[in-house]
């Protein structure tokens, strides 16, 4: 993802509160997120754990 791209995206994510296991870095995980729908390489591809759970976690929580 370019710089400028991240600094329209960086506004619109939470910021950590402190609560919870420390989150991933925003820009790492937007990064896998689209290296994954780019490649079409399945959600169940070894090391897929890092991003997965982060990813499926903001809708289910309303």
């Amino acid at each position: 993802m370019t710089d400028s791209a991240w600094r329209r995206i960086e506004p619109l994510l939470p910021a950590a509160d402190g609560r919870g296991r420390p989150q991933r870095d925003h820009r790492q995980v937007i990064d896998g997120i689209l290296w994954r729908l780019l490649t079409g390489v399945p959600w169940s591809f070894p090391g897929a754990g890092t991003i997965s759970p982060t990813a499926g976690a903001g809708p289910a929580q309303g």
